[in-house]
């Protein structure tokens, strides 16, 4: 009796045990569920997350072959999820070479090789438009129990226009690098040159035309010239350039030019010039803009070898907050736009980027064609302005010049000395200059015709001469740069000792002495070195005659 009290205790514990175990087993399984549960809706959420996030989210397998893709990135790229996978990133969404010739297909295997050294990266990826595009990168590798690497998880980031910008940045620090060193040798090579065609045209007029002299005074004559065109692409680029800016009407200018230009392009092309009525007025140097129109239209007829049609256009714009056209360089406000476009073949895109670079070598040419739109984009600048290339499919480029509409009306232009009228005088000349050979040249280039020169090698002696001087000095010819005194401090000083005393103005455009966007009064006259004897002599006589 005993053992079967003992059996049934027994068993009815065993049944106990039996119950509590299904109970825990009952508790984990709803445990189980639960997890599962939990974790299918973090799968959804995070793939939610993952779908809808605005950022580019890839994964891609150790070859390079895409094997995941969300809809930003399918928007972005431009591709549908099931054309997409399972194609390699390069030639899809990465372009077989970037913009310097890397092969990046090999560049793909390397992160692969070496994830951990390219956790963050900026590469220039493809939509499938064709369109360039810059993405910041970042990468994580995905591995498998034994630490193999079976994905990389890729989340991206559109960085184009910052790229935009940084290069924008980085063309303008070197052009100023570049201006700094142009600026740092112009003033005495200038000088040097004036000597060089002042001697040069001096024996042509004292030399016998049969004389085998005569042609090698001209040959020194031309190189002297050749050499002066190269420095003059050096003033526009060395950002200190004197200005002399007036209101002008770019219409009057456009349309005083039009026939020189059309025998510049030739017959092979139609040039054809729509001027907006009632353009506004814009301040800027006439010498300079002549120089903008006219390096412009040399670009575009070199662009459209076989012939074509060269448009010359100007319109008033106002550019608002936003507009497209609207750049770092540019203020919402009124504009004038002056636009030059042909209907050539367009320029390749990597020299379309490059086509404002100064002195890029892929356009230097013996005969200097190239240089003009470094040129262009230095003179544009000076005068607050900015200037864009915009290439349409096929049919050629236009420039864009935006100039700052101003409200004052066109200043009346100074007429000039023809080469008809006399050069010559009695009048007494203040020749201020530094460099002694250039002085003695000019000294006896103007005694020649018959003025009193009183020269001084510096501000502080020609200040002396004003000081001791009893008959009236007419005219002061002054280096813009010179030791201890620049010629517009000379002047300054000197006018106040001898009132009637006109000005005329020397530059080489120093970077040493001359500042930043240096501007003189309307009426002042500057004459660029180098130049020629009688051009000195017309602008003296243009002076002493005003």
């Amino acid at each position: 009796m005993k053992d079967q009290e003992n059996s049934r205790e027994s068993l009815l514990e065993e049944l106990a045990a039996a119950k509590e175990r299904i109970r825990e087993l009952e508790a984990s399984e709803i445990e189980r569920k639960e997890a599962e549960k939990a974790l299918l809706a973090s799968e959804a959420q995070y793939r939610e997350l993952v779908e809808k996030a605005n950022s580019i989210i890839l994964r891609r397998d150790p070859y390079g072959h895409i094997t995941f893709l969300n809809e930003y990135a399918q928007r972005f790229f431009g591709y549908e999820k099931d054309e997409i996978l399972g194609r390699h990133v390069v030639g899809t969404i990465v372009p077989e070479r970037d913009s310097y010739g890397r092969n990046l297909k090999e560049k793909i295997e390397e992160h692969s090789r070496h994830p951990e050294r390219y956790t963050t990266t900026e590469n220039e990826n493809m939509r499938r438009s064709g369109e360039r595009v810059w993405i910041a990168w970042t990468n994580s590798a995905i591995r498998d129990e034994d630490g193999r690497v079976v994905e990389i998880l890729c989340v991206g980031n559109d960085i184009t226009e910052e790229k935009r910008l940084e290069e924008q940045l980085f063309q303008s620090q070197k052009r100023e690098a570049i201006g700094r060193l142009a600026g740092g040798v112009v003033h005495d090579f200038n000088n040097l040159l004036t000597i060089v065609t002042g001697y040069s045209e001096i024996m042509l007029m004292r030399i016998d035309q049969e004389s085998p002299l005569c042609h090698m005074a001209n040959q020194i004559k031309t190189a002297g010239e050749r050499a002066a065109n190269l420095t003059q692409q050096l003033h526009s680029l060395s950002g200190r350039q004197v200005l002399q800016p007036k209101a002008i009407d770019v219409n009057s200018i456009v349309a005083s030019m039009e026939k020189i230009l059309q025998r510049l392009v030739g017959d092979s092309i139609e040039l054809v010039s729509a001027l907006e009525e009632g353009l506004g007025t814009v301040m800027a140097d006439p010498s300079r803009m002549e120089q903008i129109i006219l390096n412009l239209v040399l670009n575009a007829q070199e662009a459209m070898s076989e012939g074509g049609i060269l448009t010359i256009r100007t319109r008033n714009v106002e550019i608002a907050e936003g507009d497209p056209a609207l750049n770092p360089d540019l203020e919402p406000g009124p504009y004038v736009m002056l636009q030059v476009s042909d209907t050539g073949g367009g320029k390749h895109e990597k020299v379309r980027v490059r086509m404002f670079e100064p002195l890029d070598s892929a356009r230097l040419k013996e005969d200097g064609a190239g240089r003009g739109l470094s040129v262009v984009f230095g003179i544009v600048k000076h005068c607050g302005g900015t200037i864009q290339a915009d290439r349409d499919s096929g049919v050629g480029t236009s420039y864009r010049v935006f100039l700052p509409r101003v409200q004052e009306p066109p200043s009346p232009i100074r007429p000039s000395v023809t080469w008809m009228e006399s050069v010559e005088g009695e009048e007494t000349v203040l020749l201020a200059e530094d460099d002694d050979t250039l002085r003695m040249l000019l000294k006896e280039v103007l005694e020649q015709k018959g003025y009193t020169v009183l020269e001084a090698c510096d501000g502080w002696e020609a200040l002396k001469i004003c000081r001791r001087q009893e008959r009236p000095i007419h005219l002061m010819v002054t280096d813009i740069v010179m030791p201890g005194m620049s010629g517009y401090e000379l002047a300054e000083r000197a006018v106040s000792l001898a009132p009637e005393m006109k000005v005329l103005y020397m530059s080489g455009y120093a970077e040493r002495a001359v500042p930043d966007r240096c501007v003189l009064a309307p009426d002042a006259i500057v004459i660029e070195k180098p130049f020629s004897p009688s051009f000195l002599l017309r602008k003296v006589r243009e002076m002493l005659r005003s």
